[in-house]
């Protein structure tokens, strides 16, 4: 069996969806890329602020030099962190509390 490498990819929950910023899979220092797709996901103007989520915290830090570059597990962290606190927040917006 063979271990296969995805692509380096940032995924963020927006209001209708994913914003995905997305690299060409590399075969050394493929975690290189992770600052430029986050300040991609920065830049896009969809970007809820580091003080959002702590996923949301990550993707800023890593932008700016001051968190680890992380591997493919530490980004479905983020992901899905990022993606729990906005659901969570939406259903409070929308039961009033």
């Amino acid at each position: 069996m063979r271990f296969m490498r995805g692509s380096p990819n940032v995924r963020y929950t927006i209001d209708d969806g994913w914003l995905v910023a997305k690299a060409k899979r590399q075969k050394t220092g493929a975690n290189q890329a992770y600052p430029g797709l986050c300040g991609a996901i920065v830049a896009s103007g969809q970007f809820m602020g580091g003080g959002f989520s702590e996923g949301g915290k990550y993707i800023d830090g890593c932008r700016l030099g001051t968190e680890k570059l992380g591997n493919q597990t530490t980004w479905k962290w983020v992901a899905t962190n990022h993606h729990i606190t906005k659901v969570v927040a939406d259903l409070a917006r929308l039961s009033g509390t």
